[in-house]
């Protein structure tokens, strides 16, 4: 009878190891698991700036060239712009 009732003593250490755990202080193995997770944030913060270098660089190789081809078509606005017709 007395293994049933003593475990309470048993529960108030599980619970008291838990609550040390949960206020803060980390053990060996968190402070890896922090370590690893840190070193997975900035690979991943990295890959993501260079995704957006490589999407802004191809953007503007779009952008120069449609600003070559509209400079190119520029002589067929510009002279119906400066010729006014008077049709009547």
């Amino acid at each position: 009878m007395q293994a049933a009732t003593g475990s309470p003593a048993r529960a108030s250490h599980a619970t008291a190891s838990t609550s040390s755990a949960a206020a803060g202080h980390a053990t060996p193995t968190d402070d890896i698991s922090f370590t690893q997770i840190a070193e997975d944030v900035t690979l991943t913060e990295d890959r993501k700036a260079e995704t957006q270098q490589a999407l802004m660089e191809t953007l503007l190789a779009s952008l120069r060239k449609e600003e070559k081809l509209l400079d190119a078509d520029n002589w067929m606005f510009t002279a119906l712009r400066s010729q006014f017709t008077h049709t009547s």
